[in-house]
């Protein structure tokens, strides 16, 4: 109730101020604010228009605020947390948005789209931005309109359309650690009714880390990526565009570094070092925040993704629109993993080496008429993942028996839907939208683990071999809705309110499919009502959001170590959350000629309210004695960009930002416990974070025809090393990833047109 209290006394007070503002805007002589176009909702619309929390990034945004890549994003925007995936040896976003998103070990609970195609595979999520014409992310699960996976959010990359003049860039960026970032682009008419864009990116640059065992430097950048489309107009109502987006990256992933180590691990290492038998001789080493140990070659790191889209627009009359959008892609996985955080052998590794491609086919309808806006359309999504994962270990309680795992699985996904979402004048100011999504789903794994067990002491024994498979199949049916309720209280201000649903695909256990076989789907009904605000003559925007999500099923992965001295992966459906807050985003173009500040503050109240299956025998509800990680109580971000006029037209830009997060967890609720007792496991308080504040400023010089830019940047300026993400081994030991240090670039680029 408390918390319940704090969110709406912050949201009033918000809305206070937007009153108190409003009163001085006829006085105002600041310059208008450019009107912001997204497609959220599947057609063009503006911004301030939308019933729904939305925040969309222009080019010069991104690049004033420095936001190279998605992650970056969590620097601007409030209650949005990307944890990534290091401390896992992996490349994922790690997208949580209002405490809900992903979780290791499942499908992302935040949708990624590269334009309409989505990327249900979470390897190489952190997309560069380059060639990019605006990021939408949108908050709130989005079960309607874009499907499942998407209870959390939806974070939509939208490329740059062919212009219908030549123009091409070139920009070159040096930086720390010897970055070396090159983009290039070319757009333009080729023949009649047909023109093209292509973009090309190569980036490289040092590791971060030093592996101690072999010298070599692992977090480092070595990827080329590429882009290129072709935009077909044989008539005024036609259009056919044809993209394709490639990635190859060799990177050494960062990999987490070992904080904690279970005392078992010590007294076994002293035990069996004098016999000559495998040891942990980093047993009790917690290395510094760029260190680790592993004899694993990371040099067989890759991930290859292809992705391709067809997309025909027809304009059938003035009210009538129809698209088919159809759209392939593939990614080609590997990275290598050290579980235990050191080189020992008697937890040696896991190695994954992951093949998905998906195919996706779309028909869709808009519908524009007076007083009556709407969409509906099918999609279709079919997909393909192989994996191959390989473990080589020695369980701490039978200490002196060798154990090689091996896990083999298929995985085919099929999923169809019928969606409608339309908008209603009620009357002038009152506006109603209703949406809805039937959702079948069907998803078949098979599985194929078998487990050699050696026996080392006093002598080596014959090997024993033991086998899990199995080809389990399962159905879902869901249907998700939308209901929104607008009222235009002013010109340029609309209060509304909204309820809406969404979920996130139920799965598979591999490792002990036969004992616990499928989870089922995650579920979430949100409810929100919020203020949409323009002021000061269009030069002052403040949105505000209130939102209240009833989270059940949540989907849980944790590893325990079994009687047997077995470490095994479970998979289940935990419980129940809650989450709830404010979200409030301004910028104000100022009356002070050139000067622009933008900000954000979120408030986050995220609860285990149940723990209601049992994932183990003796598991009881232990809601009470966790918390929800990734998910600060604030978080806030103020910024300021500054544009001096010099010389004949050219321009100086100053841009500052300060982005603070209060403390949190860097652990998923209930990411381990105590086998027989169900307790949290100490381990997991090595993972807070605590609260911190960082810095990123820049400077810019822009000509008057906007053909040179060259900028100096520098980021995380405090040089905050946090928490960034976490792995918890059955309590045995914790492995961490930091966020980056601090960092400076220089950019030259230089426009041909």
């Amino acid at each position: 109730m408390k918390a319940r209290r704090s969110a709406l006394c912050a949201f009033i007070a918000a809305n206070i101020g937007v009153s108190w503002v409003g009163l001085f805007s006829d006085t105002a002589s600041a310059a208008a604010l450019e009107e912001v176009i997204v497609t959220a909702r599947k057609r063009e619309e503006n911004l301030q228009a939308l019933p729904t929390a939305i925040n969309a990034f222009q080019p010069e945004q991104l690049e004033t605020q420095q936001i190279s890549d998605i992650q970056k994003l969590q620097d601007v925007l409030p209650n949005v947390t990307f944890s990534g995936g290091a401390a896992v040896g992996g490349g994922t976003l790690g997208a949580r948005i209002r405490g809900i998103g992903d979780e290791g070990g499942f499908a992302a609970g935040v949708g990624i789209y590269i334009d309409d195609i989505y990327m249900a595979n979470t390897a190489g999520q952190i997309l560069d931005v380059y060639d990019v014409q605006r990021i939408e992310i949108l908050k709130g699960p989005q079960g309607s309109l874009y499907g499942r996976n998407t209870i959390g959010g939806a974070i939509r990359y939208v490329t740059r359309d062919p212009s219908d003049q030549l123009e091409a860039t070139l920009q070159e960026k040096i930086g720390s650690r010897n970055l070396r970032d090159t983009i290039a682009t070319v757009s333009g008419p080729l023949v009649d009714d047909l023109s093209g864009s292509a973009a090309i990116t190569r980036k490289q640059q040092d590791g971060l880390q030093t592996n101690i065992y072999d010298g070599s430097k692992l977090d480092n950048q070595n990827s080329w990526a590429a882009r290129a489309m072709l935009q077909w107009a044989p008539a005024s109502d036609l259009t056919v565009k044809y993209s394709t987006d490639w990635l190859l990256d060799r990177s050494r992933p960062q990999q987490g570094q070992r904080i904690y180590s279970s005392p078992t691990l010590a007294i076994i290492s002293g035990i069996a070092a004098p016999l000559g038998l495998p040891s942990d001789p980093t047993a009790t080493w917690h290395p510094g925040k760029d260190q680790v140990a592993s004899d694993l070659d990371y040099g067989t790191s890759y991930n290859r993704r292809n992705a391709q889209s067809l997309t025909t627009s027809w304009e059938q009359n003035s009210q009538w629109t129809h698209k088919v959008i159809a759209a392939y892609l593939s990614n080609d996985f590997q990275s290598p993993l050290s579980l235990d955080g050191s080189s020992a052998p008697m937890l040696d590794a896991v190695s994954h080496a992951i093949y998905f491609s998906e195919r996706t086919l779309e028909l869709q309808s808009n519908y524009a008429g007076d007083g009556v806006d709407g969409v509906m359309g099918l999609y279709y999504f079919k997909g393909h993942t192989n994996t191959r994962s390989q473990a080589e270990l020695t369980p701490l309680i039978l200490a002196f028996s060798y154990r090689e795992q091996l896990e083999i699985s298929h995985v085919d996904e099929l999923s169809r839907a019928f969606y409608t979402n339309w908008d209603f004048d009620l009357t002038q100011n009152l506006h109603l939208t209703l949406g809805g999504r039937n959702n079948w789903d069907t998803s078949k794994t098979d599985f194929y683990n078998p487990e050699i067990d050696t026996v080392v002491l006093p002598t080596p024994q014959s090997p024993t071999t033991s086998t899990v498979s199995g080809s389990p199949q399962k159905s879902w049916k869901k249907f998700t809705k939308t209901i929104k309720l607008s009222y235009d209280v002013a010109t340029d201000n609309m209060l509304y309110a909204s309820y809406s649903e969404g979920f996130k695909q139920g799965g598979f256990n591999a490792l002990n499919g036969a004992e616990n076989p499928a989870f089922d789907p995650e579920e979430v009904k949100s409810y929100a009502v919020g203020l949409k605000s323009t002021l000061f003559n269009e030069s002052l925007r403040i949105n505000t959001e209130i939102f209240y999500n009833d989270y059940r099923n949540k989907q849980f992965a944790t590893t325990v170590q079994e009687p047997n001295g077995a470490i095994v992966g479970i998979s289940a459906n935990a419980g129940k959350e809650t989450t709830q807050g404010v979200d409030i985003d301004t910028v104000w173009a100022t009356p002070i000629d050139g000067l622009t500040l933008n900000g954000s503050l979120g408030y986050l109240d995220a609860n285990v309210d149940k723990f209601d299956k049992a994932l183990s025998s003796g598991v009881a509800n232990i809601a009470d004695t966790v918390e929800v990680g990734f998910a600060p109580r604030w978080t806030a971000n103020l910024g300021a960009l500054y544009e001096l006029p010099v010389g004949e037209g050219d321009k100086m830009q100053f841009s500052v930002n300060a982005s603070y997060r209060y403390k949190t967890w860097a652990t998923s609720p209930m990411q381990s416990f105590d086998y027989s007792s169900g307790k949290p496991n100490y381990a997991d308080l090595v993972t807070a974070v605590p609260e911190y504040t960082t810095y990123n400023a820049m400077i810019a010089y822009v000509t008057n025809d906007e053909r040179w830019r060259i900028a100096l940047e520098g980021r995380n300026l405090s040089d905050q090393r946090v928490i960034q993400s976490s792995t918890n081994v059955a309590g045995l030991f914790t492995n961490v990833a930091y966020t980056d240090p601090r960092s400076w670039a220089a950019t030259v680029r230089y426009k041909f047109k």
